[in-house]
């Protein structure tokens, strides 16, 4: 069943494709770690899409990806992976999409940080045996609204299980999220509510979420304060430790600098100058001081650029550089 259904949904999307307008893009990165050696890596996207004559358009879209460096044989297939695949059927206020795509609690909620309860993304939906997600979406008015079930194959499985539904309305100057997952998904079932407002220059944001891995209550706020935004959020959990989390970010001109410090005892900095010649440099520390690093990056145009960085662990701070000393170049088309 399965093979008959992803079989029949790739008929339909090439069938399409042959008369719709399809885009091609990605990018391409050469360079140097001074830990791995020698490395390329790139990734692909095609997507397209064409007008029914009901008022309807289909569609599709796929993203891979793909690296080698001097640890990798560049011909082993183990490094080129494709990262998602979408086709739908949609009009102006609904819509039907089949692949590795959304789930539809995921796709609307929105909770705060450090609140241990929340919903299972299409990632989770992959360790839980789903094969692709199915997902319909309606809008009407201020309101939109979706479900989506994991599809399974075989005849030993139900072939839709992991029920989720999720909302988002606009009820005057707020924002009001629902969303809620039945028992099948990865990690049970759960229900949560928020709501997100402004109110006198401030953002504001409220949540709760219960479920079988946790009860969480979440507080957020942010203020401008001339160049300065303050952020602070604060999680109750049941279970899990309680969180919180203080952020202050300055933006002025061609400095930007971004500082914080939460319950884990962990504090970060970083900070950018663009030269405004398309030279920029980035630099910080990470892991309550444990970690730090340095870069530039210059824009070459034409959608190139060229690097080098610094990190003392991989993918820490703001940039995420890779651990090592790195040059190389970028391209995007």
């Amino acid at each position: 069943m399965k093979n008959t259904l992803l079989a029949s949904t790739a008929l339909v999307a090439l069938a399409g494709a042959a008369a719709a307008e399809v885009s091609w893009g990605g990018s391409f990165d050469l360079g140097y770690n001074s830990l791995d050696g020698f490395y390329w890596e790139g990734g692909l996207t095609v997507s397209g899409a064409m007008d029914l004559d009901n008022g309807l358009s289909v569609g599709f879209s796929m993203d891979a990806s793909f690296l080698w460096s001097s640890s990798y044989n560049i011909f082993d297939s183990t490094y080129i992976s494709w990262n998602s695949y979408e086709v739908f059927l949609k009009s102006d206020t609904a819509g039907l999409y089949f692949g590795n795509t959304d789930t539809a609690a995921d796709m609307h909620w929105d909770g705060v940080s450090g609140m241990e309860q929340g919903f299972n993304d299409v990632d989770d939906a992959d360790d839980n045996g789903a094969e692709a997600i199915l997902r319909g979406e309606v809008t009407f008015g201020s309101v939109s609204a979706a479900l989506s079930y994991e599809l399974t194959g075989g005849t030993t499985v139900t072939p839709m299980e992991a029920l989720q539904l999720g909302a988002t309305a606009e009820v005057g100057a707020a924002t009001i999220i629902f969303a809620y997952q039945d028992a099948d998904n990865y990690d049970g079932e759960a229900m949560g509510i928020a709501a997100k407002m402004s109110f006198g220059g401030a953002d504001l944001h409220v949540a709760y979420a219960e479920g079988d891995v946790d009860t969480s209550v979440g507080f957020g706020v942010s203020y401008p304060v001339g160049p300065v935004t303050i952020g602070a959020a604060y999680a109750m959990n049941d279970i899990a430790d309680d969180a919180w989390e203080l952020t202050a970010d300055y933006a002025s001109g061609p400095i930007t600098v971004g500082v914080g410090f939460d319950s884990t005892d962990d504090w970060w900095l970083d900070g950018s100058y663009d030269m405004g010649n398309g030279l920029v440099f980035n630099a910080g520390i990470a892991t309550a001081g444990d970690d730090y690093y340095a870069g530039a990056e210059m824009d070459l145009g034409g959608g190139a650029s060229a690097f080098i960085s610094y990190n003392t662990s991989d993918e820490v701070g703001g940039p995420e550089y890779n651990e090592g000393t790195e040059v190389g170049v970028s391209f995007t088309f």
